[in-house]
């Protein structure tokens, strides 16, 4: 499935979600190192975050707007309190011990948690989704099978 086809799927189920504020959003994405060209900045260009959890899964957090926390805010929480390489976004909250984590390297979705802090600094824990277009279709799909 393509980006696109995502985030048409995403607005059609929450249309109050559409980003109204592409301008502070392609700002802040810029500031935390994400690429003009790649499918998380897409996304973010056009919905605001803060899907609902599906399934018990992780609220999305929004890039912007507002409300707290926000990626910005949680990405400069973790890393002072779990000492996480700026490589890496949350994309949702620490709540439960656990958070979805964007590389803005590799463009991976890692699941978290702090249960095994050590080995995922060490890079003994690989991404659960390879890519950001797979951790949205399967977060807005209500199976809970990896994409």
């Amino acid at each position: 499935m393509r980006m696109n086809d995502l985030i048409q799927r995403v607005i059609r189920a929450y249309p109050d979600r559409r980003n109204p504020d592409c301008a502070s959003a392609a700002d802040v994405m810029r500031r935390l190192g994400v690429d003009p060209h790649c499918d998380m900045w897409m996304f973010y260009m056009a919905v605001n975050g803060a899907l609902p959890a599906v399934s018990g899964k992780h609220d999305l957090l929004r890039m912007v707007g507002p409300g707290i926390p926000k990626i910005p805010d949680q990405a400069e929480y973790i890393r002072d309190r779990y000492e996480l390489p700026a490589d890496f976004l949350p994309l949702s909250s620490d709540e439960g011990e656990g958070m979805y984590l964007y590389d803005v390297r590799t463009q991976e979705v890692h699941d978290y948690y702090l249960a095994r802090h050590d080995q995922f600094l060490s890079g003994e824990t690989p991404a659960r989704w390879k890519n950001f277009v797979d951790f949205i279709a399967w977060y807005i799909n209500n199976d809970d099978r990896a994409a």
